[in-house]
């Protein structure tokens, strides 16, 4: 009975740290993007519309990518540095609106292990962390690391 319990509190293989599925998506990853270019395309000749094409894959990728590559670049480029990191990396609230909340850069900088980047008042576009604490209250996510009031107050870089 023992094992039964604890098979059935395991997460499911899409929150197992699985080696062997990682592999498989590396593997098959151009398989997977020409399955979406199909699905698009034949989405697209049976509406009649070639934007479903356009927007649905090919803009739907590059805003992405380029969205998420903003993150390592803008934010290490403008923004607010509000906290001793030993390095560039920057709060830049555009990026966290275009990302979801990864540009609040800084935060993540001075603190790696927290799930949530928005750590100051005025960072509310931190939306990223929203559905990790959804997923925390659904029970698809467990051990989710927070800084203390404590410990961002030390890293802050003008102390009150």
């Amino acid at each position: 009975a023992a094992a039964a319990s604890t098979a059935a509190a395991a997460p499911p293989w899409f929150g197992r740290a699985d080696p062997k599925f990682y592999a498989w998506l590396r593997e098959n990853y151009m398989p997977l993007q020409a399955g979406q270019v199909a699905f698009f395309a034949l989405l697209s000749l049976c509406m009649r519309d070639p934007g479903v094409l356009v927007w649905g894959w090919a803009g739907r990728v590059l805003i992405t990518m380029h969205a998420t590559w903003l993150v390592n670049s803008a934010a290490h480029v403008w923004g607010a540095q509000p906290f001793d990191t030993g390095d560039d990396s920057r709060d830049n609230w555009l990026v966290a609106l275009l990302v979801g909340g990864d540009g609040w850069h800084a935060g993540h900088h001075a603190f790696p292990r927290s799930a949530r980047h928005g750590l100051a008042a005025p960072e509310w576009a931190d939306f990223n962390w929203l559905v990790v604490k959804g997923l925390e209250r659904a029970g698809m996510a467990w051990d989710v690391q927070l800084p203390s009031a404590e410990m961002v107050e030390r890293k802050r870089k003008n102390k009150a």
